[in-house]
């Protein structure tokens, strides 16, 4: 089995966050697998099923609770030699992953999306309803919002179990780009972003292209370039922030 173990199965806090949709793990077996050595296939077999959605992340957590218990307190090999920063590898990775809303329409659940209805009912503010008349047994137009939110939320949840600790400074922002309009939504379209900026880490999720990781000079001309394409888009001038912090 040790011939299965990873070299390192330390994590930066990007890749935690990362992971968390696909597996880093994963892409190290993966990158194992096109070695020539007599384990390649086993390392191939391994990285297939910890980068299964859902899957794959139950394999990962598994792998990691043997690893320690076989590897005490995760001490790396001679032969491995440690970058020289904790990001230096994610920042290589323009991407830490793709993936577009777009085409998303369809049927939906309907006594899913009544339960989470009836959720948010119970936990509403004064003056604020969700109607159950609204509730639709299909999608359509996108869910950039809910999905900006989800993602938003995994953040946290990662930094709730990130050994490193905390950063004093940090931004944690859901941009919101909307046309309004006299309806019960008060808008006509518009789209959802995330952009996070914390010591040593930038991201910029936009749920019609997936999240990306910023290096230090890019940070300004990404969210441009990002809220021009909405604009241009849906035809508005003005957009909203809306600071988060985990509970």
């Amino acid at each position: 089995m040790k011939n299965y173990l990873l070299d390192s199965y330390n994590l930066s806090k990007c890749e935690m966050l990362q992971s968390l949709f696909v597996s880093e793990y994963g892409l190290r077996h993966w990158a194992h697998s096109k070695k020539q050595t007599p384990y390649k296939w086993g390392h191939r077999i391994i990285a297939v099923i910890e980068l299964c959605p859902l899957i794959g992340l139950i394999a990962t957590i598994i792998e990691s609770l043997v690893a320690n218990r076989i590897r005490p307190n995760n001490v790396e090999p001679r032969s491995y030699t440690k970058p020289s920063s904790p990001t230096s590898l994610t920042k290589k990775r323009q991407w830490l992953f793709r993936g577009t809303q777009a085409e998303c329409n369809g049927p939906v659940s309907v006594a899913k999306v009544e339960s989470i209805r009836a959720k948010l009912e119970a936990h509403r503010s004064i003056g604020i309803q969700f109607n159950r008349k609204k509730v639709a047994p299909s999608l359509e137009g996108g869910t950039c919002t809910a999905m900006s939110l989800e993602f938003l939320d995994s953040y946290f949840q990662a930094k709730k179990i990130s050994i490193e600790k905390p950063s004093t400074q940090s931004d944690m922002l859901v941009d919101r780009i909307l046309k309004p309009a006299n309806n019960e939504k008060l808008e006509e379209h518009g789209h959802s972003l995330v952009y996070i900026k914390e010591r040593g880490l930038g991201l910029f999720y936009d749920p019609n292209y997936g999240v990306r990781n910023l290096s230090t000079s890019e940070h300004s001309k990404i969210l441009f370039e990002g809220f021009k394409s909405c604009f241009q888009t849906f035809q508005i001038n003005k957009a909203r922030f809306y600071r988060f912090q985990p509970t």
